[in-house]
């Protein structure tokens, strides 16, 4: 959870500003990364990912939970997206 609160106070010419920002940071707990032949998905809780190409074509859909799941590509650029992140991974 993110929490900021700004405030601006008018100050005759110019203006001041306040901020207090409390940042509560959660552990990354999924992620994609390129290895060979292929892309590795991590998730430590149930997280779908949806693969593309670079031209936008959806290449695979997969639901990984608590482990890691390698899924095997051709060579080439793709974008690979959460509900939360997207990346660009290229599989060599």
């Amino acid at each position: 959870m993110m929490l900021c609160m700004l405030a601006l106070f008018g100050a005759g010419a110019g203006f001041v500003a306040v901020a207090d920002d409390q940042v509560e940071v959660a552990a990354d707990e999924s992620r994609a990364q390129s290895v060979d032949g292929g892309i590795r998905l991590t998730s430590s809780a149930r997280e779908a990912f949806e693969i593309y190409s670079i031209t936008g074509q959806k290449v695979k859909s997969v639901a990984v939970e608590g482990s890691s799941v390698k899924v095997d590509l051709p060579k080439g650029c793709y974008i690979v997206r959460t509900a939360r992140w997207s990346k660009k991974v290229v599989v060599r």
